[in-house]
């Protein structure tokens, strides 16, 4: 439940930057809740973000967990479609 709302929760706790660092961990979490109130099939995504200490890996040119092309999040739904996708603000710098 999330703010008395039904919700599917996915946690990814300590990730590690590509190739397989562990020196540095990021943890983060995405709710999907209930808006059916709304309308039918309607749902909120809600993202937290518990710790970030690396934006990018070795395959993306960073060093250490830094520099190079730094991750992003956000949501699409696989189309190339207008309004298909989301990008948090903030995400890529």
């Amino acid at each position: 439940m999330y703010e008395g709302r039904p919700a599917f929760c996915v946690n990814w706790v300590d990730v590690g930057y590509y190739p397989l660092a562990t020196n540095k961990l990021n943890s983060f979490q995405l709710l999907l809740v209930d808006r059916s109130d709304l309308a039918p099939g309607a749902f909120d995504t809600v993202f937290n973000f518990d710790k970030v200490q690396w934006e990018s890996g070795g395959a993306s040119g960073g060093v250490d967990g830094s520099g190079g092309t730094p991750a992003r999040a956000g949501f699409a739904n696989g189309s190339d479609e207008a309004g298909a996708s989301v990008e948090l603000d903030g995400s890529g710098t």
